[in-house]
């Protein structure tokens, strides 16, 4: 994607103004190039609505901008003198996501149902992320519309040779209250709080409501940990919604309906702790009621009376909801992928299982990875366990390195690509307060230096103890890696880390 100079009457009018314009050039330059952008004018293929809501939709409407979801409408602003001036047909809705499709072998379940069993499918996965309160990583939880942070509407869908399909949506987004971090040098900054209790219920009021509209019963899936600052924020969180929860179960139609909102808060850091992974197992315990009860989108061709559609989500959130949240969401749709799968009369062929979870595994760590790098400036932590299904010592190791990354980029970096976002959206820079305030560009630049000696520090530690543990074989010192490089940065702290 390039930029073309439109010719204007108004020019720059002086040095200063034509260093700015150049600046703010290359800043949309760059978040041009840094993120993946989609568009499709054609109403039956509508990449900013799922397949569901897209299926469910009349297309009266011509005008690309009216059918499309707006949360995912990234141009909308730049485009506003456009619609204003009822220039509809110029209006094309674009949208940022992760995009990709993988074929993969299928047969069928009952193989006499067709002289070959085998079928062709292919396995699509679709994140987009909202326009709505889009930022870089310190920007947190909800504002006063019930817009949160990092929201991603991530689908998976299972396509057949004839037009059969299924699609299972999930979404994540910051806890939705008012809360965030005040500047700070330490790694995992001070968490703080809104003591406005009334603002806190008029946000997430706004925000279930919408959630609720779209995609019906709601299931919070906090992974956030239980004690310390996360603890003030998860039990801020579970009272608000167990608050709202009486009220929507009170306006049930039937008392045998399922609650329309529910909250499932585990401590990943604590239940995992010790590389006991197989301790998420309880998880999908405690969320499979709402995972039979939710469904998903099934549509058969062939057999009009057979299509089912979803009828709730699981909406997952940890700090930044990237890492958790990620190996979380993953585990979640695999277990979904062999139901909708058998829901179309298809299954993996036995000799092909391997290599399908490794095609799977690597389809959502890579939507890991892309999604992270966006908001936190590198790849998704624990990507081994996605990818693979197991913590790894190199896997280890590469996340010592990405949270000396993340450091650099988020007290250093964000800001300008903060600013890029916003050439992006809106057109224009906005002044916004970011996490560290540096009072003058010699301070800036001595920060930089300490910081970029404490990273150069991290990584020979991390080198000599990848070395020892080359030479003695203990696993064990490889589990303290990543504490050990970031303690080796920054003092402590309670806020961070997703």
């Amino acid at each position: 994607m390039d930029l073309l100079r439109v010719p204007c009457a108004e020019s720059p009018v002086n040095e200063t103004a034509a260093r700015e314009t150049a600046k703010s050039v290359e800043l949309l330059r760059e978040a041009l190039d840094a993120h993946e952008l989609y568009f499709c004018r054609d109403p039956e293929h509508d990449v900013t609505q799922t397949l569901q809501r897209r299926l469910s939709m009349t297309h009266s409407d011509s005008s690309a901008w009216k059918r499309c979801d707006r949360r995912f409408f990234w141009n909308q602003h730049v485009v506003a003198p456009l619609v204003q001036a009822g220039a509809d047909e110029w209006v094309t809705p674009v949208m940022n996501a992760f995009v990709r499709a993988v074929p993969v072998p299928l047969e069928r379940i009952d193989s006499h149902a067709a002289k070959n069993g085998t079928v062709k499918g292919s396995l699509l996965l679709i994140s987009r992320r909202s326009a709505e309160r889009q930022g870089t990583r310190f920007l947190r939880g909800v504002n006063d519309q019930g817009q949160v942070a990092n929201f991603v509407e991530t689908e998976q869908v299972a396509l057949v040779d004839g037009g059969a399909a299924s699609a299972h949506v999930q979404i994540r987004g910051s806890v939705p209250l008012f809360w965030g971090h005040p500047a700070h040098l330490k790694y995992r900054p001070p968490l703080r709080l809104d003591t406005d209790q009334e603002r806190h219920r008029l946000a997430l009021e706004k925000h279930i409501s919408a959630l609720r509209q779209l995609y019906g019963s709601i299931v919070f899936v906090n992974l956030i940990d239980k004690t310390k600052e996360q603890g003030e924020l998860g039990k801020l969180l579970r009272h608000s919604l167990s608050t709202l929860a009486v009220r929507l179960r009170a306006e049930r139609k039937s008392p045998s309906e399922p609650s329309p909102l529910r909250h499932v808060w585990f401590d990943f850091h604590h239940e995992c702790k010790n590389m006991q992974w197989g301790n998420l197992g309880r998880l999908e315990e405690l969320c499979k009621p709402d995972i039979k009860f939710h469904s998903f989108f099934s549509l058969h061709p062939e057999e009009q009376d057979a299509d089912r559609a979803q009828r709730g989500v699981l909406r997952t959130n940890c700090i930044d909801c990237l890492d958790r949240t990620n190996v979380v969401q993953s585990i979640f749709a695999r277990k979904l992928l062999d139901e909708q799968l058998a829901d179309l009369g298809l299954r993996v062929p036995a000799d092909h299982f391997k290599g399908f979870d490794t095609t799977f595994r690597g389809l959502w760590s890579d939507n890991a990875d892309a999604i992270a790098v966006l908001y936190a400036g590198t790849g998704a932590l624990k990507g081994d366990f996605t990818r693979r299904g197991k913590r790894t010592k190199l896997g280890i190791l590469r996340d010592g390195v990405n949270a000396v990354q993340r450091y650099y980029m988020n007290h250093f970096v964000d800001p300008e690509r903060q600013e890029g976002l916003d050439l992006l959206l809106f057109g224009r820079r906005e002044p916004r307060e970011t996490t560290l305030r540096v009072a003058s560009s010699t301070k800036a630049a001595a920060l930089r230096r300490a910081t970029s000696l404490r990273a150069a520090t991290t990584l020979v530690m991390a080198s000599v103890l990848l070395l020892i543990q080359t030479l003695v074989s203990r696993a064990a010192l490889f589990d303290k890696l990543q504490s050990v490089a970031t303690s080796a940065m920054v003092g402590g702290g309670g806020g961070g880390g997703g």
